[in-house]
C-alpha cells in the first residue's frame, strides 16, 4: 500500500471530495459517494495526471447501415430453399 493510500484512508468523505476536485470537475455523484470508490477515483486521477495519459480522439466515420426486416412469421430457409 502507498503512502498517500494510506493518508486518503484517513480522510472523511468531503476531504476526499476536495482532493478529487482538484484534479478535475466533479460532473457525477457516483465517483464521490462513498470513501472507497472516491478513493479510486482519486488512484485513477493520480495515475493519468502522473503518467500524462493522453486519450485520442475518436474520428467520425461516415457509415451507411443497411438492414432488412422480415417478419416474424417469414421463413428465411423456405424462401432460400435452404431445408
Amino acid at each position: 500500500m502507498k503512502i498517500y493510500e494510506k493518508n486518503w484512508k484517513n480522510k472523511n468523505l468531503d476531504e476526499l471530495q476536495t482532493i478529487l476536485a482538484g484534479y478535475r470537475k466533479l460532473h457525477n455523484k457516483t465517483d464521490s459517494d462513498t470513501k472507497k470508490r472516491a478513493i479510486r477515483a482519486i488512484e485513477i486521477e493520480k495515475y493519468q495526471h502522473d503518467k500524462q495519459v493522453c486519450y485520442k480522439q475518436i474520428q467520425t466515420m461516415n457509415c451507411l447501415l443497411i438492414g432488412i426486416k422480415f417478419d416474424r412469421e417469414f421463413n428465411v430457409g423456405e424462401y432460400l430453399n435452404v431445408y
